[in-house]
């Protein structure tokens, strides 16, 4: 049986607790691409709530790097919950407006922060109540990721793809996640496999709801058999 090992590379961030070690962001964008080109698998870039220069720096991170995960440290703590809200807000925002650039890295940290486990072992109504937001910010985040990636295109569709299938198997209900995923398919040239997927979430509602995909679904669909 083949073993695989992941590499989970801290430089960037217990780096900087070296006496004298203030990295730029710019210098930890540098830092990172020569890491890729070592074929690390997961960058931990920083801890974006601590500090305005640290969150720009997981972002450029974010940014500069394609193919290894960008992981960034995160507490259960309100004013990193805010972080991960404000970066949904301005990825979206940049969506809107077509950045795309501009929406991949924050909409990258978000994910990681409102992906973290808050208080597991706990089962109090506010955390509950805590999680339901954590989760519905992290389903925006991955929503504008796949939209980001699917604006840039190129080496990003794959990603674009990935985190698509992520939210369809989260949110088999949400049909954002079908429909990224029917984009991301139709870029690639395989409409097959898009139709495929819009056949599995009509008869999923069909089957278990009564009712038909949305309009924009539908439309794509269209799209695709032509």
């Amino acid at each position: 049986m083949s073993t695989r090992i992941t590499i989970f590379d801290t430089t960037l961030r217990d780096g900087e607790q070296s006496p004298g070690i203030a990295l730029q962001p710019g210098e930890k964008a540098e830092i990172a691409a020569q890491l890729e080109r070592l074929g690390v698998d997961v960058i931990e870039a920083g801890f974006p709530i601590s500090s305005p220069g640290d969150f720009e720096g997981v972002r450029a991170v974010a940014q500069m790097v394609t193919g290894p995960t960008v992981a960034a440290l995160a507490r259960t703590d309100p004013g990193d919950l805010e972080a991960a809200a404000e970066a949904v807000h301005r990825a979206e925002s940049a969506i809107a407006q077509r950045r795309f650039h501009d929406a991949w890295g924050p909409s990258q940290v978000a994910m990681f922060v409102a992906g973290r486990p808050f208080f597991p072992d706990e089962e109090l109504s506010w955390v509950t109540e805590v999680r339901h937001g954590l989760d519905d910010l992290r389903l925006r985040a991955m929503e504008a990721y796949a939209r980001a990636a699917l604006g840039i295109g190129g080496t990003e569709l794959p990603a674009a793809i990935r985190v698509a299938r992520l939210l369809v198997e989260s949110e088999p209900y949400r049909e954002s996640g079908y429909l990224l995923l029917m984009e991301g398919f139709a870029r690639e040239g395989n409409k097959a496999e898009g139709l495929r997927v819009y056949e599995k979430l009509r008869r999923r509602l069909r089957n278990e709801l009564g009712v038909s995909p949305g309009e924009e679904l539908q439309e794509l669909h269209r799209q695709l058999l032509h």
